[in-house]
């Protein structure tokens, strides 16, 4: 009930917004507007994982959708998206002007956003491997996860004789970035935990992250299907990115492949790991695909040592296993941030 009075009290806002608007508004307008003139009715929406803005997309898009005949809002263009009431009727030439405001606007975004990026070293110059300790950080110290990662590295693994570029390939779309294992119990007495052992019982998750700089409506579906190959045999599978696209055509399209396949998003916040937001969960698999597992610890060395390592209980139960990923401290990793004027170059640090 409770989740039913928020969304109806956001329909009513959105209803508002667009009541007083001049032209047909973006899902992000509608926010915008309606979080400076209702900051304490939409207060709740600012923790949600799933941006606010796409929810008030994915809102009205099922009321059309599912209303037709009743419902009083109204899509007037789809590309770009344009919601309006109804019973607010504009016209083709106003419909158009609001289109080119919007793609002269967002031409000046894209232009401020790449000066922006080629005036700061730190968003110009580092690459995916340098996105892993940022990662480690953020899944060591969020509830969710509270685990340890192992970078991955394909080119280690075993290769055929005659290594060529569909073997490459193949290689990219069988071993994640990095691997991760939840450790419970690490309060547990060590007579408790001998007993766990005894009675083969285990709350161990592993996980598996696919990492991109950026994810937008070019590299999305490649990057999807390559986080749903290799995370086939995790208990749950994620894409992260430190850039994520908040286009709706492809958040629609994002939510539709998260939902289907049941993989998991995280946008990782440079600046502030720990700040990093889980977009969608993934959906939980109870069992690991050891068949699987079993092929990837033939071909990959550092793959064979991280399900080792999970013979030590003791180990990651202290979190002190030295085969996994340095994790930095805040301190830490702002010190050295500042030092090397940017990401790059952490990932290359010794532990």
């Amino acid at each position: 009930m409770a989740k039913e009075t928020r969304e109806f009290i956001m329909m009513d806002i959105v209803e508002e917004v667009l009541s007083d608007a001049k032209a047909p508004m973006r899902s992000q307008e509608i926010w915008e507007v309606a979080k400076t003139k209702y900051p304490e009715k939409v207060s709740n929406y600012l923790n949600k994982k799933t941006p606010p803005h796409l929810i008030i997309y994915n809102m009205l898009n099922q009321d059309i959708r599912n209303k037709p005949d009743t419902t009083i809002f109204a899509r007037v263009s789809k590309n770009p998206i344009l919601f309006a009431l109804k019973n607010k009727k504009y016209t083709e030439t106003q419909i158009i002007k609001k289109i080119e405001q919007i793609e002269k606007s967002d031409a000046n975004e894209v232009k401020a956003s790449d000066d922006t990026q080629n005036s700061k070293n730190n968003n110009n110059k580092y690459n995916e491997s340098d996105l892993h300790p940022v990662l480690a950080m953020f899944v060591y110290n969020n509830d969710h996860f509270n685990c340890l990662v192992k970078t991955i590295r394909q080119q280690l693994a075993t290769k055929s004789k005659r290594s060529n570029s569909g073997q490459r390939l193949v290689e990219k779309w069988t071993y994640p970035d990095l691997m991760g294992v939840y450790v419970p119990y690490s309060d547990y007495d060590q007579i408790t935990n001998s007993l766990l052992s005894i009675i083969k019982q285990s709350e161990i998750k592993v996980f598996s992250f696919e990492i991109k700089k950026v994810l937008n409506s070019s590299n999305l579906r490649e990057s999807f299907f390559q986080t749903v190959s290799n995370s086939s045999w995790a208990h749950e599978g994620y894409l992260v990115a430190a850039e994520i696209s908040d286009d709706p055509e492809f958040n629609k399209e994002l939510t539709m492949l998260c939902n289907s396949f049941g993989i998991g998003v995280i946008k990782l916040d440079i600046e502030s790991p720990n700040d990093s937001q889980i977009f969608f969960n993934a959906k939980p698999r109870e069992k690991i695909d050891v068949d699987v597992v079993d092929k990837l610890v033939s071909k990959s060395t550092e793959v064979k040592t991280f399900f080792k390592a999970l013979d030590d209980m003791e180990k990651l139960q202290r979190k002190s296993y030295q085969e996994f990923d340095h994790v930095y401290s805040i301190d830490e990793y702002e010190r050295i941030v500042r030092a090397e004027n940017g990401i790059g170059g952490l990932s290359g640090r010794k532990k």
